[in-house]
Order: structure tokens, then sequence, then C-alpha cells
């Protein structure tokens, strides 16, 4: 399992590998009769927010991507970075 610190996660899980590690290491628990069910509703509920901020940010630099020609010229050397989650504050 993912180990915890406390009730915060640490900076490392704030990615699309972290979070989908957290919801199988939930579902793990929730098999070997040692999670918490309401833990899981409300992490399956945050994670759900997460993707759909997530994919709202990837429809804006698409949009963004697809503005004039001149932008367009400079996509093919935009090299795309890691997609961070959440804003990195504890």
């Amino acid at each position: 399992m993912t180990e915890m610190i406390g009730k915060t996660l640490p900076a490392s899980i704030r990615t699309g590998e972290g979070l989908r590690n957290l919801l199988f290491d939930e579902i793990d628990a929730l098999r070997e009769g040692t999670g918490d069910r309401r833990r899981a509703i409300t992490i399956c509920s945050l994670a759900s927010q997460i993707i759909s901020a997530a994919k709202l940010e990837i429809e804006y630099e698409q949009q963004q991507s697809l503005k004039g020609t001149a932008e367009r010229a400079t996509i093919a050397d935009h090299k795309p970075s890691t997609l961070r989650l959440g804003s990195g504050r504890r």
C-alpha cells in the first residue's frame, strides 16, 4: 500500500500514476477487509473531481494550440510536460 503520512498525501502522489496507485490501494484495502468504506467513497469522489479538472485543462490546452497558424508552427516544437495534479500546497 502507498504509505500515508498522517492524513496528508506526499507531494509525489500528485500525478496521474499516484492517483491510480491510491485508488488501487483503496480497492485492495476494501478487499482485504482493512479499508474504510466512507474513506474509499470520499477518495473516489475527490479522484473524479481531479480527473474532471485535468480533462478541462487538457481541453483548454488543445483549444489554445489550435488558434492561429503562427501558433500551430510552434506546436511541433512543444514538448508536453507531465500533468501535475493539485497546487502542491498542503
